[in-house]
């Protein structure tokens, strides 16, 4: 799977004018597609038609009171998407990168805020939900996107509508549902480094106007982007996915609709892409490592499989007055994984097999979304969640002290049960011509117990174990929001709003010494203004957003020079900053875009954390230190053009840049990763009746080398990198 293909994709298309389909007046129902479908505005730019609210009728984007960004399928498509982290670049403050060590593992960001470990225990600051199932774990969440319908991405914290862990902000991705007609597409792309993949749906009505199905199928893999020199013949970074999903429809009468999506995948990541920067003193020798831009070396071979099988049911039940929707699933996952993580030919730091993750998810939901009378809608309901978990690891570490011997290895284990439960209630009151009250919350309990075997209490091969901490602990949350709504016209929106969000506290299923847990909640008080506005006949759409996150009991992941992690409640912080997207159409077919997110991020105090080395904190010093991961600027420059071609159709143009500014790898801030810019462009041709399409694409042009993110221990520093230049063609077809 193309993980590390981070390139960025047009950031304004999802406000360019698209193929429209008509939007629902204020007192009707939601369409059948309500996210990110759009509706036509003469040569201008479109409504586009979004479910952050989770409302009964329908809501532009423009007239929602949240920083949300909302993509269509067919724009992702047409830009080229492949995973989540595609997307992410497509939203201003927000970053949704995975971690190398997992190459599926989801190290999201949004406004500052993110999880920078693969450890599933760490629950995540920025949630995931797919057809209205929440992931339970960040490993498996970045997987290749597929048959999807739309993607919302809403910043900020959502805690009243959609729970727990989404401190950062939420991803809602919804998959394409049966039409209720036959239709057969498919497509083929062939590129670089052999990369060859392939999609293929078919749907149609089994019962007519009652049950209708759709099967898609998804293939994809490429031979690696980097070269190995301890195995020339052997590249890094080849991966190959198979994902298969069927849905199931029924309508029995024009008031129910009940859905059943399945899915299937199966994903295998050869080699992970680690750079090595430094070999420090205390290694004591000198393994070769490779000096040009994209050629890497490894002494373990490396190997990720991840599979998972999943069911999602959907009921909604039309009751007049508004909508009762039903949403039970159950999720599996499986991941086995070897990784080379020094990048160098010693094992300085890896993780061997049987290192890996099983977990196993239910999720349910019951809620109302409705009108009383003219003035008020209100969302109310209540969801609960399950999962058990069990975590292995099994790494080998090196120094001078036992490098002739090949290091030395250790294990640990962590089993959790987590179950969490929540009710909530969210209401909008127009009390004025123009103006809208809205007042929420949502109430929530979650028991976890774990155990933990710290490392060096397992046998290698986890046949014994000795688990030090084997703890239960309850914890309870109220979690209000209150906002307030301008709109003196249909094209301007100016609102204000304050949230408080709630993200977990647990155990530590990846701990070295003394107990694993518990460590306590984090919490966030947020508060938000901004305007959305269209002018010039909605040729230009400009929309800005400031914003303030003041963070309590903030949960930080450390790892000490000699690689044991532990969590803590040290710090409290303040996240600010100013997000604004333009986009202007200044004539038929053109676009022109651009995003900018600037993010001022502090620690307030930072206690229990030692710099120095002498086994004492030190807050003075740890108060000064950057939050991990996080850009003080990130931007993008974008431009589309559409034309006809006479009557054969029509083609289009799209190029884009975008700037992501240094920030700093670690906790402990000894390495800053360097900022980097991506240029990608594509052209195509569409045939008029709209059955054929053909596009050349290329992402990083200037085959610039960058890093997402990396490790820096008593014995070397490493960087996890992005692809190079990769170029491509994709062939389609739908009938």
């Amino acid at each position: 799977m193309r993980k590390f293909q981070l390139g960025s994709v047009a950031m304004a298309a999802a406000l360019t004018a698209q193929t429209a389909t008509a939007q629902t007046a204020p007192g009707e129902a939601a369409p059948a597609v309500p996210a990110a479908a759009t509706a036509a505005q003469s040569d201008g730019l479109s409504d586009i038609v979004v479910t952050a609210n989770r409302k009964s009728r329908a809501e532009t984007l423009q007239s929602v009171a949240v920083s949300v960004s909302a993509f269509s399928g067919a724009q992702l498509e047409a830009q080229h998407a492949v995973t989540l982290s595609d997307v992410g670049r497509l939203t201003p403050g927000a970053r949704l990168e995975s971690n190398g060590t997992f190459p599926a593992a989801a190290n999201f960001y949004v406004r500052g805020v993110g999880i920078n470990t693969t450890n599933p225990s760490d629950d995540p600051t920025v949630g995931v939900f797919v057809d209205g199932m929440y992931l339970g774990v960040n490993i498996g969440a970045l997987t290749d996107l597929f048959d999807v319908e739309s993607v919302e991405i809403l910043r900020g914290p959502q805690g009243t509508l959609f729970g727990r862990n989404v401190t950062g902000g939420a991803v809602l991705v919804r998959s394409k549902r049966p039409t209720g007609e036959f239709a057969v597409r498919g497509e083929a792309q062939f590129g670089s480094f052999k990369e060859a993949d392939g999609r293929i749906s078919i749907e149609g009505p089994l019962i007519q106007d009652t049950l209708n199905a759709k099967l898609a199928v998804m293939y994809n893999s490429h031979d690696g982007y980097f070269s190995n020199a301890a195995s020339p013949s052997d590249r890094i970074g080849k991966s190959n996915a198979l994902i298969v999903k069927p849905i199931l429809e029924w309508k029995p009468s024009s008031t129910f609709t009940a859905t059943l999506i399945a899915e299937l995948g199966n994903e295998i990541d050869r080699g992970t892409p680690t750079k090595n920067l430094l070999i420090k003193p205390s290694a004591n020798l000198t393994p070769a490592v490779p000096t040009g831009d994209f050629d890497l070396t490894e002494n373990l071979y490396s190997r990720t499989r991840t599979e998972w099988r999943q069911v999602i049911g959907e009921g909604v039940l039309d009751v007049g007055t508004g909508k009762i929707t039903a949403t039970a699933s159950y999720r599996t996952l499986k991941v086995d994984d070897q990784t080379e993580i020094d990048g160098t030919t010693a094992p300085l730091f890896q993780f061997n097999s049987p290192t890996g993750l099983r977990q196993h998810q239910v999720t349910g939901e019951l809620l109302y979304a409705g009108q009383i009378g003219d003035a008020i809608d209100l969302t109310f309901g209540g969801n609960i969640f399950s999962q058990h978990m069990e975590y292995q690891e099994n790494r080998t570490t090196a120094s001078n002290a036992n490098i002739a011997t090949g290091g030395s290895s250790s294990a640990g284990r962590g089993i959790e049960d987590h179950t969490a439960g929540g009710i909530f209630a969210q209401a909008d009151w127009r009390f004025a011509q123009n103006l809208t009250l809205t007042l929420g919350g949502r109430y929530t309990i979650e028991h976890k117990h774990a155990q933990v075997a710290n490392f060096g209490q397992c046998s290698l091969t986890f046949s014994t174990c000795n688990y030090g901490t084997d703890d239960g602990h309850t914890w309870r949350d109220f979690t209000p929001k209150a906002g307030v709504k301008w709109q003196p016209t249909k094209d301007l929106t100016i609102y204000g709003s304050y949230t408080r969000g709630f993200r977990s506290g647990g155990y530590n299923l990846r701990n070295s010494v003394g107990l694993a847990g518990p460590y306590d909640p984090e919490n966030v008080d947020a508060y938000e203004i901004g305007i959305k506005s269209q002018l010039f006949d909605r040729h230009v759409r400009a929309n800005v957003s400031l914003y303030r996150n003041d963070f309590t009991n903030l949960q930080r992941q450390v790892l000490t020079p000699q690689a044991q992690q532990r969590v803590i409640n040290a710090a409290s912080a303040r996240i600010q900053g100013v997000e604004g997207e333009l986009t202007i159409v200044p004539v038929r077919g053109l676009s022109l875009g651009g995003t900018l997110a600037y993010t001022d991020a502090k620690y307030n105090s930072y206690n229990g954390l030692d710099l120095t080395g002498d086994g004492i904190p030190d807050p003075v010093l740890a108060a000064q230190l950057k939050l991990t991961r996080v850009p003080k600027w990130t931007y993008s420059l974008t431009g589309s053009y559409e034309t006809a071609v006479g009557s054969a159709g029509t083609a289009s143009l799209n190029v884009a840049y975008d700037h992501t500014d240094s920030r700093a790898l670690n906790e402990t801030n000894t390495y800053f990763l360097s900022g980097y810019g991506l240029l990608n462009a594509s052209i195509g041709f569409t045939t008029a009746d709209k059955k054929y399409k053909l596009s050349i694409f290329a992402k990083n042009l200037t085959n610039t080398l960058y890093a997402t993110t990396g490790v820096d221990i008593g014995t070397f520093r490493s960087v996890y990198i992005g692809a190079p230049r990769t170029y491509g063609v994709t062939a389609g077809f739908s009938f």
